[in-house]
């Protein structure tokens, strides 16, 4: 604002500013108003702003795209190891979620953490939900007789007891079938969603 002062006071043809004002975008004001007319409004909506900003709340995402730019390692999770071929690739849900554990880094993880809470209070509505999960790449149901809502919330606490416990603990069950691994990982996967 302070800067929009300085134009008003001085003028926008002063010599002292003229560097200045080569260095600010054109403004094409409308008919009847000049470029300090312009000028003013911007400075009183910028007042108005910062004496009480109100910020609209964030929209969700619409198109594919943003959905998965929004929540990347979501989409990883869903696509490379929950997708259409699940059934010929792990024997169980649990299977596929031992192998993500297994072919993800640390930083990966915390990520997925991050993301399945944003993406639970961005979908309150169960359609919503299941519409948002399957854009990502979900194409299996939860394990019978859990609701979408609730496998993704124990998929959360997985992940997150997975992370707290020191590597060497750690113990994954071994694979009975051959599936995706994990993005850079020994064992790449035809259903990687990123590469």
């Amino acid at each position: 604002m302070a800067e929009i002062d300085d134009l008003l006071s001085k003028g926008l043809f002063n010599e002292e500013i003229a560097d200045d004002i080569d260095l600010l975008p054109h403004i094409n004001p409308l008919a009847g108003t000049s470029v300090e007319s312009c000028l003013r409004l911007i400075r009183e909506h910028l007042a108005r702003f910062l004496e009480s900003p109100h910020l609209p709340p964030p929209a969700g995402p619409e198109t594919t795209w943003e959905w998965k730019e929004r929540f990347p390692e979501l989409s990883h999770l869903f696509g490379a190891y929950f997708h259409q071929d699940f059934a010929s690739e792990y024997a169980s849900h649990k299977e596929a979620m031992n192998d993500y554990l297994d072919g993800v880094s640390e930083q990966d993880l915390r990520k997925a953490t991050t993301e399945i809470q944003q993406f639970l209070n961005l979908n309150k509505e169960d359609t919503s939900l299941r519409d948002a999960a399957r854009t990502l790449g979900l194409r299996i149901s939860p394990p019978a007789g859990v609701s979408l809502r609730r496998w993704l919330t124990d998929l959360c606490e997985i992940v997150l007891t997975w992370t707290a416990t020191p590597p060497a603990s750690r113990s994954a069950t071994p694979r009975t079938r051959r599936g995706p691994r994990s993005r850079s990982g020994t064992r790449p996967g035809p259903r990687s969603s990123r590469t």
